[in-house]
């Protein structure tokens, strides 16, 4: 009897086990959303990913200046068969303007399935959001202009690229796309962005234009004569009348520069790079490590040290080193090729730094402000922070955070940026 109770016993544990197992498969299928339920695709490019790529001029490729860099690819592959891209993704071949304001428009420059667009690229440019279902791989090819029209830097001429892809799930049952979520909440995307620099490059000189100026002399008398006389006057004008003369000088038309004239505060307030608008963009004050990398561009030397001993956890370090060491050792961060989290990391917290409102804003729905997430991130990158700059021990989400903050939300509309 006992024998028996027990095999019982025993018989209904093994099915409350074997039960528990066929459950597990049905948890994906619930409609909630869970940190990569589905597998997620995976993304690649020809040039290393948060990297920077550094050519010392005469190695640039030749003849200069017109020449141009080979094309480069970035390949989303392993999209399942009801996965696509789309949405608020966005790719981007990089070209800021000297103020710091809108990425400039670069015409003719990013392939998708076999038609060139312009850049900045988005999915709705083909006639849809997204990208055709059962499409495994999907590849944007880089056609980069001239580097000689790239921007300048004291004779470096530099270009950026910058892919940010959400992913999809299609139901062809009810003809809807829902995004792909994280354990947060958090849209997943999936983001690869890099800089080029052509160092060195000889700049073309610009010849100042000789303009013709129309100037007006104090040297006619202002009382006209009431007797009119049949002489004529020397220089053939009525008198009371200004001369005009068309006499050339020798002024050059105005070239900017690559010194602003507003005055440096530690919150800059008139410039698109760092004051949000009242719609509050916060994704506006997002630029990838290029961007300061090059901060004589948008910049004076005092501006940008001022931005480095702002950023929260890097700037004591600057601090104590004084404004020409401390922009030696950001600009060795933010130069360094290939992956570095440092790099990516010190890219965020000036961001965040030059417009506080950012670092204020909250993450996506994970309840943590970016200045709390950076935070979190710098710690995790330990030893990671300092010389050598060996990658410290990111969580994958630390990971999307940060690629976000570094470059996935720049560009960003108000209404797809995930910070608030």
């Amino acid at each position: 009897m006992k024998h028996t109770r027990h095999s019982l016993r025993s018989l209904l544990v093994a099915i409350l086990v074997v039960a528990s197992v066929l459950a597990q498969p049905l948890l994906l299928f619930l409609p909630v959303a869970t940190a990569f339920a589905d597998t997620l695709p995976t993304i690649s490019g020809s040039q290393p990913n948060a990297g920077s790529v550094q050519y010392l001029y005469p190695n640039c490729p030749q003849p200069y200046p017109n020449d141009t860099f080979p094309p480069d690819t970035i390949t989303v592959s392993g999209l399942a068969s009801n996965q696509v891209i789309g949405g608020p993704s966005s790719v981007v071949l990089n070209e800021y303007t000297p103020s710091g304001g809108p990425i400039t428009q670069i015409p003719a420059s990013i392939q998708y399935n076999g038609t060139t667009y312009d850049s900045p690229f988005a999915f709705s440019a083909t006639g849809s959001e997204f990208s055709p279902v059962g499409q495994s791989s999907i590849t944007f090819t880089f056609i980069y202009p001239e580097t000689s029209l790239w921007p300048n830097v004291n004779g470096d001429q530099d270009i950026s690229v910058n892919a940010t892809l959400f992913v999809y799930d299609y139901d062809a049952t009810t003809n809807t796309y829902s995004p792909v979520l994280d354990a947060n909440g958090v849209p997943v995307f999936l983001n690869w962005a890099w800089d080029l620099a052509c160092e060195g490059a000889p700049t073309a000189t610009a010849t100042p234009t000789v303009t013709p100026t129309s100037t007006s002399t104090n040297t006619p008398t202002n009382t006209p004569t009431s007797t009119p006389t049949n002489t004529p006057t020397p220089t053939n004008t009525p008198t009371g009348t200004p001369i005009p003369t068309n006499t050339p000088t020798n002024t050059p038309t105005t070239t900017p520069t690559s010194t602003p004239t507003f005055t440096p505060t530690n919150t800059p307030t008139s410039t698109p790079t760092t004051t949000p608008s009242t719609t509050t963009n916060l994704c506006t004050g997002i630029f990838t490590p290029g961007y300061w990398k090059n901060y004589q561009n948008h910049f004076t030397a005092a501006q940008f040290y001022a931005f480095l001993v702002a950023t929260q956890d890097f700037g004591p370090t600057f601090k104590s080193l004084g404004q020409t060491q401390a922009i030696a050792l950001a600009e060795e961060i933010l130069k360094l090729q290939g992956k570095y989290y440092v790099r990516s990391l010190l890219d965020a917290e000036i961001n965040a730094a030059a417009m506080p409102a950012l670092g204020q804003g909250t993450y996506a729905n994970t309840g943590l402000t970016v200045n709390q997430w950076l935070a979190q991130i710098y710690t995790a990158n330990g030893a990671g922070n300092s010389s050598p700059f060996t990658n410290g021990n990111l969580s994958q989400v630390q990971q999307n955070v940060l690629a976000y903050l570094s470059a996935g939300g720049e560009g960003a509309s108000a209404q797809n940026c995930l910070i608030h």
